[in-house]
């Protein structure tokens, strides 16, 4: 079966169609101007604005090319890569919403629930628009003298952050596959489950996966 990937795209839900459309409204935009404009009914555009309805990127288009980069940046997220060596910080805002985020824990030993599971490393997806996906890979910054992880108030600050270029959707699979394969022998099941479920992340925010079987509902 062959997968036309442009009518993919252009049939593809926004997420956030409330938060573009509102935004253009505030601009001065009216619900009669923008469903011309996105070659729509005003009464769909009026239920975009409630988040009853969520438009597809070809039908905002002209919306996204005025008001999609400002609309991404409202949603971005801080990292900083630590440097042992040089006992140096780097800082990086990413843009875009965060479509996956997973913690890949060390396998426990044994039975018990209390066993300890320590936190090994962790992947974060951004969206950033057009088809863009950037990857942040995360490690625990650990003291040099005990080792121990470190502490922190914000969660966030506990990681050391290597951000990728920008990728399209098989390419972070793909990258995410390798950093599971890679951690296989302190925990196996990621393995096994990661490739599923950054699968899974893609499809649930309207994204298009190769290697998919679909079974559509009749309606």
């Amino acid at each position: 079966m062959v997968i036309n990937k442009k009518n993919c795209q252009s049939k593809r839900k926004f997420k956030q169609t409330r938060q573009l459309v509102k935004m253009a409204l505030n601009d001065g935009w009216t619900q009669q101007t923008i469903a011309p404009a996105c070659r729509t009914q005003q009464s769909v555009v009026s239920a975009w604005s409630r988040g009853e309805k969520q438009g597809t990127e070809a039908q905002l288009k002209p919306l996204l090319e005025i008001y999609g980069n400002k609309l991404r940046r409202q949603s971005f997220k801080l990292y900083h890569l630590y440097d042992e060596e040089q006992n140096k910080h780097e800082y990086f805002k990413v843009e875009g919403k965060a479509i996956f985020s997973y913690t890949i824990m060390e396998k426990s030993s044994g039975y018990s629930t209390k066993n300890k599971r320590n936190k090994v490393s962790r992947v974060v997806v951004h969206d950033q628009g057009r088809g863009c996906f950037r990857l942040v890979e995360q490690v625990v910054i650990c003291h040099p003298e005990s080792g121990d992880e470190i502490e922190c108030p914000d969660e966030s600050g506990i990681w050391s952050s290597t951000v990728t270029e920008q990728m399209q959707c098989e390419e972070i699979i793909n990258s995410i596959e390798k950093v599971a394969q890679k951690q296989s022998y302190h925990c196996p099941d990621e393995e096994y489950t990661l490739p599923f479920l950054i699968r899974k992340a893609f499809i649930q925010h309207g994204y298009s996966v190769e290697g998919i079987v679909d079974f559509p509902a009749q309606l």
